[in-house]
């Protein structure tokens, strides 16, 4: 099956499979599916295809055919594969080519392809159906069932496989989870039991992120893919390793499926520090006719610098003991779950589920803050979000804010979808082609759209509304975002603007397991951070972006802000918001508090009047400033958040007299801070 699992992988990556199945293959397609498998695996199609017909016909009690298949499947199949095993001088095979005709040779060549056929076309009907059907992987015909070929005296599941070993208490719990009642472990069994179950599961560890790279690699980091056994990397020399590989692939399967944001925003690899991503704006070309030349047109290339912070798990629990109860708990609480697990493989479970949730929240209000020496961080500050990412947009006059204060927020359902609508259509009046956008609204609120949709729209079409995944009268497409809490954001963008940066994928979940006297110790290190690929062109100010209004920008947001009452000398936390603008102030006043503040949070104070705009003085719970702030412009603004402790505020950049500053302890690598 390895030649066969070798070619599905071509046909996948170069999307083709459809065309295959089809028969609509051009001369031109197999050229490329040859000159790929060359370059993916090293030899000649022709020449795998040989050795594989041979394989066929010297071990035909383990071919892999369909008998029950009809007879245009098996004339489609023998198309699909005689056209797929053209000879390298090229052209497309008609469909008889390569069926010899006469003498008991020619019978049984012919009965090896015909058998190689149904193997193949098979794979491409499993490949085309949508969604995939879950068929276990064969090879030789067992069946990759997850749960093995069923328990024996020697491998749990029966899989022959170390990590499976009947040998280790681990898997004895598995099989009969009264052992861990029966026999407690001692002092002494902890050391060594408890030795030998961290250093498989570290390579363990380090095998699903590996193959979380490989897949992706391969484009197949898809669940359904995944669940429907279609896989590559297969070795069917070590049927123990493709157990291994076919139940960590559905492992790998149960974290794809956990809510994330990678359809609204999706990941890009392999930014190490700073990598500089290009957009390209094209001018006009076309005018009047006339003599000479005269020359119009070009192309303004515009940079966007990504960066990605280094974050980290590091963690530690108590003894193999506790584990032990705790999985004893899944395995009488989780009973009908359809694959039985083993110890090492639910940890690795649990806690990657754990990092990908922690992961996707900071995805979108993450900001990364260097942590303070021998003190843990807040998982908020791991790593940089969109929204701050927006924010930071907006500090640097990239973007300008939809700042009408009719559009900061919204309290119920009927002032969200005019909020919404209003807001779009401000924008569609000085923003060339808004139908080209996508709307990105806070998911916790998709009740709250469908409820004021319901009493706006309801009398006019039968009670049944608007279409609710698009904005009224608007055609938008709206994307509805997880984890943004009740942060009212409206935002726009065209679709994967935004990207989520990592180094490499899988990276997180390479963890290592040490223990230390009696506690076990677990980390690893990852790289991430946002970027748009474009956002707009940077002004030196954000009052000189505003003068310019949205001119060639490409994301536009509202302001989830609350203003101030004039003369405040606190700021009172409201939900979610982040951004508070001062007010109308009839005197010189100072600011001596945040209420409310949360950890993690990073609370940006803006100068919404500059006649008499509010300072804070370094002392109290803003004694860690770099230096008192006393603004002097509208726009000026000072971002802090609480330390460790949660008893003073750290500053991560200020504003003043419309020169930015970042606080490069704590922001290392925010462009602009160095």
């Amino acid at each position: 099956m390895k030649f066969i699992e070798q070619l599905k992988a071509v046909f996948i990556s170069l999307k083709m499979v459809d065309k295959a199945r089809n028969k609509k293959m051009t001369a031109a397609d197999w050229q490329v599916i040859r000159e790929e498998y060359r370059k993916v695996y090293g030899t000649e199609l022709a020449d795998d295809q040989a050795e594989y017909r041979r394989q066929q016909e010297a071990n035909a009690a383990f071919a892999t055919g369909d008998p029950s298949q009809d007879a245009a499947d098996n004339a489609a199949a023998l198309a699909i594969l005689n056209a797929a095993l053209a000879e390298t001088s090229g052209g497309t095979p008609n469909d008889n080519e390569g069926t010899p005709a006469g003498g008991s040779a020619a019978s049984a060549q012919r009965s090896g392809v015909v058998e190689a056929a149904h193997a193949l076309a098979s794979a491409f009907r499993e490949m085309s159906k949508q969604p995939l059907p879950d068929n276990p992987v064969t090879v030789k015909g067992s069946a990759l069932s997850p749960n093995g070929p069923g328990h024996t005296d020697a491998y749990f599941c029966g899989i022959e496989h170390p990590i499976f070993s009947m040998e280790r208490r681990y898997n004895q719990i598995a099989l009969n989870p009264a052992i861990a009642l029966a026999n407690p472990l001692s002092g002494t069994m902890e050391k060594e039991v408890g030795l030998e179950f961290r250093r498989q599961l570290s390579e363990y560890a380090a095998s699903v992120a590996g193959r979380i790279n490989e897949l992706r690699r391969a484009n197949m980091l898809n669940p359904q893919q995944l669940t429907a056994g279609i896989s590559i990397g297969l070795d069917s020399g070590e049927l123990g390793n493709q157990y291994l590989t076919r139940r960590t692939d559905l492992l790998i399967a149960r974290l794809a499926e956990i809510q994330n944001v990678y359809d609204i925003f999706p990941r890009r690899f392999g930014v190490q520090d700073r990598e500089v991503m290009i957009n390209a704006f094209f001018g006009d070309f076309s005018q009047a006719y006339q003599k000479g030349g005269i020359w119009k047109g070009n192309v303004k290339l515009q940079p966007e610098i990504c960066y990605v912070d280094d974050a980290m798990l590091k963690t530690q629990f108590d003894s193999m003991k506790k584990l032990e109860r705790e999985y004893i708990g899944y395995l009488n609480t989780e009973g009908s779950d359809p694959i039985k697990w083993t110890m090492i493989e639910w940890t690795m479970l649990n806690i990657s589920t754990k990092l990908i949730e922690e992961q996707n929240q900071r995805k979108i209000l993450g900001i990364y803050v260097n942590p303070e020496e021998g003190k843990p961080g807040h998982t908020l500050n791991a790593g940089t979000g969109v929204y701050y990412t927006l924010l930071r947009y907006y500090n640097e006059g990239k973007i300008a804010l939809v700042d009408d204060p009719a559009f900061s927020s919204y309290v119920s359902g009927v002032t969200m979808v005019e909020c919404v609508t209003n807001m779009l259509l401000t924008l569609s009046q000085v923003v060339p082609d808004l139908k080209k956008y996508e709307v990105i609204l806070n998911d916790n609120h998709q009740a709250l759209w469908k409820s004021g949709l319901r009493a706006i729209y309801g009398k006019d079409t039968d009670f049944t509304g608007p279409q609710g995944d698009f904005v009224p009268d608007h055609q938008n497409r709206i994307r509805w975002c997880p984890y943004e809490g009740q942060l009212p954001l409206i935002l726009l963008q065209k679709p994967s603007n935004i990207q989520a940066i990592e180094l490499e994928a899988g990276e997180m979940h390479a963890m290592k397991f040490e223990t230390e006297m009696e506690v076990v110790k677990v980390w690893s290190t990852w790289k991430e951070g946002t970027s748009a690929t474009y956002a707009g062109k940077p002004f030196k100010t954000k009052a000189e972006r505003a003068e310019h209004g949205f001119e060639d920008q490409e994301i536009f947001c509202n302001k989830p802000c609350i203003t101030l009452a004039a003369d405040a000398e606190a700021v009172a936390v409201r939900g979610d918001i982040r951004h508070y603008v001062t007010g109308e102030n009839t005197a010189a006043k100072a600011i001596s508090d945040i209420t409310g503040a949360k950890p993690g949070v990073a609370y940006m104070i803006e100068v919404g009047d500059e006649t008499y705009p509010q300072t804070i003085a370094k002392a109290d719970k803003f004694a860690d400033l770099t230096e008192a702030f006393t603004p002097t412009k509208k726009g000026d603004y000072l971002m802090v958040i609480l330390n460790a402790d949660g008893d003073k505020f750290l500053e991560l950049e200020r504003c003043v007299g419309g020169t930015r500053t970042i606080n490069q302890a704590l922001q290392p690598n925010v462009p602009g801070g160095r």
